[in-house]
């Protein structure tokens, strides 16, 4: 009788949590299994015509739909998440359309492998062999299992909107939840960030954006996440070792008809830039490229 109430209460806890949600937060020791929808893609249709070989796996909006710039900007959000947090990711697989496989690409977190589980329009098949089994699979140890594939696949994605994760743990059978687009922009801070340099870091404190340049010569493109910028006013720049550079040889600011060169070569403390509130106004990305005469 003890061993029924314990059941019990196990299950209701696994409904409570399933009723609080779930958070990218959530995924940094690994072991889950997310099922992504693709990004945003063009309203169209795929041509479905099976005398153009490989249609769905073609770039060309004639043959197939294709993620739209906001939908190739939404998995950029997304990757910034993963990587934010320091989400580790495993097996990482995408269908076999273009727009999924590029969605897969454009988060960088990983070698994306196209899976015919995941593609199963193009096979005449109604409900994909081995999907299930796949959610269910283990993740290696220490990851998260990331597929990348479509909403019609399982009645369980049937609503998933673009961007979108169902999250499945093994040995449960239903999913855990869903992390919304909304939710994984929120984990990837108010800037996205498309670094020139792969190690290169930046953090926003307060007002002040502050680089850490692992060269102490590279270029970041900044915009807001959520199209709307945050307060920024200043900006910085440090080598990961915490020190600062100490002498700012060049430096430049761009964002559409604007543009500032830095006039004279700057040392020490005064290496905090400032930002004219004008970049920010142009509805177009801020590019900042710098040089330390150190470097």
């Amino acid at each position: 009788m003890k061993k029924w109430t314990l059941f019990l209460l196990i299950l209701c806890l696994q409904a409570v949590c399933s009723a609080d949600g779930i958070e990218p937060e959530d995924l940094v020791k690994g072991g889950y299994t997310l099922y992504f929808r693709h990004t945003h893609a063009d309203v169209g249709e795929d041509c479905k015509d099976p005398s153009k070989e490989d249609w769905w796996r073609s770039t060309s909006s004639e043959l197939t739909r294709q993620l739209a710039p906001r939908g190739r900007r939404q998995a950029a959000v997304i990757g910034q998440a993963f990587r934010t947090l320091d989400i580790p990711v495993g097996t990482f697989l995408s269908s076999e359309f273009r727009r999924s496989h590029e969605t897969a690409e454009l988060l960088n977190v990983g070698a994306p492998k196209t899976a015919r589980e995941l593609t199963p329009i193009v096979y005449g098949e109604e409900e994909p062999p081995g999907l299930r089994e796949l959610l269910q699979r283990l993740p290696e140890r220490g990851t998260n299992t990331v597929l990348v594939a479509h909403g019609h696949l399982l009645p369980e994605f049937f609503d998933l909107q673009e961007g979108a994760a169902v999250v499945f743990q093994p040995g449960h059978s239903a999913p855990l939840g869903t992390i919304t687009y909304e939710q994984w922009a929120k984990a990837a801070g108010p800037l996205l960030f498309e670094s020139q340099v792969e190690d290169d870091e930046y953090r926003l404190d307060g007002a002040t954006l502050t680089i850490t340049s692992t060269k102490g010569i590279g270029s970041v493109l900044i915009s807001p996440t959520d199209e709307r910028w945050p307060s920024l006013d200043s900006l910085t720049l440090h080598y990961p070792s915490g020190e600062r550079f100490e002498r700012l040889e060049g430096l430049s600011l761009t964002s559409g008809e604007f543009r500032y060169s830095l006039p004279r070569t700057l040392t020490g403390d005064s290496v905090r830039i400032p930002i004219p509130p004008k970049f920010l106004q142009t509805g177009e990305p801020l590019k900042i490229r710098w040089v330390d005469v150190y470097r």
